[in-house]
């Protein structure tokens, strides 16, 4: 049982916080959206796995604490780290002409994200190591089928909620200047037919593609290329059927999440 435990955590984990963020990205016409995801499931589904298997064959609390809270402490920090180093050494594997254009450093002003996304992600797994003994000798023990899913629910309610800690934390903050722009392109290609006043076109930015709205209507594919040390200005790169244009997006701080707004767009190599 304790391997089902451990399956599901990795599971659940993954798609709640790569398997979501793909979705999103894929919608956005994102290059490689699903880059993350796949290679995020195998270590978190093996790490998780791992903890399960060693509380089930050991059987003590203190110890199926420890395994929960350092597999909890190494999942979250490799699925921090993902976005930056990992995406980029994907990038010069499968896309080495995109990793040319592309800055993922781990910024000094990312530490305070992280950092609160470990200490949250690890206690929510501690606290299920805690549980693991209990949950899981109700899941072995019942003669019914709703005794097993539920203390598999009740488990699963604990990654869901760390997954979507990270997310909020690190990756919303690189998809939504993907989703952003995108939308705008969208927005200015409808008001070609069917125009805007100049106000509304103004309050929307439209007027941000004006440099480029000769391309808007090509197949396009985007690419966060950088971003600053807060992420608060991050900059988008746009494939417009082989002719590229860079955005600069500025995050509104004033709204949680911030609202990212589109500043200005050019035509670049």
């Amino acid at each position: 049982m304790g391997i089902w435990f451990g399956l599901t955590a990795g599971l659940v984990f993954s798609f709640v916080l790569w398997g979501v963020d793909a979705i999103g990205l894929a919608r956005a016409n994102a290059y490689l959206p699903w880059a993350k995801l796949t290679m995020g499931v195998l270590p978190a589904v093996g790490i998780f796995t791992l903890a399960g298997w060693l509380s089930a064959k050991f059987e003590n609390g203190l110890l199926s604490f420890i395994f929960w809270l350092v597999s909890g402490f190494l999942v979250s920090f490799f699925a921090c780290r993902l976005p930056f180093e990992g995406l980029t050494l994907f990038y010069k594997i499968f896309k080495p002409e995109l990793a040319a254009r592309i800055d993922y450093s781990f910024t000094t002003g990312l530490n305070a994200h992280a950092f609160v996304t470990l200490a949250i992600c690890t206690v929510a797994s501690g606290i299920c190591g805690v549980l693991f003994g209990l949950l899981s000798e109700n899941a072995a023990t019942s003669a019914s089928p709703a005794g097993v899913i539920v203390p598999l629910l009740v488990w699963s309610v604990f990654f869901i909620a760390s997954a979507t800690v990270i997310d909020i934390e690190i990756q919303q903050r690189l998809r939504d200047p993907i989703k952003a722009v995108n939308a705008l392109v969208e927005k200015r290609i409808d008001s070609l037919v069917n125009p805007v006043s100049r106000i509304q076109a103004r309050k929307s930015h439209l007027f941000a593609l004006n440099p480029i709205v000769d391309l808007i209507e090509q197949p396009r594919k985007l690419l966060l290329v950088g971003y600053d040390d807060t992420l608060i200005q991050t900059n988008v790169q746009v494939n417009f059927g082989g002719e590229w244009a860079e955005c600069i997006i500025i995050a509104d701080q004033s709204a949680e999440p911030p609202v990212q707004q589109v500043i200005y767009c050019r035509a670049v190599e």
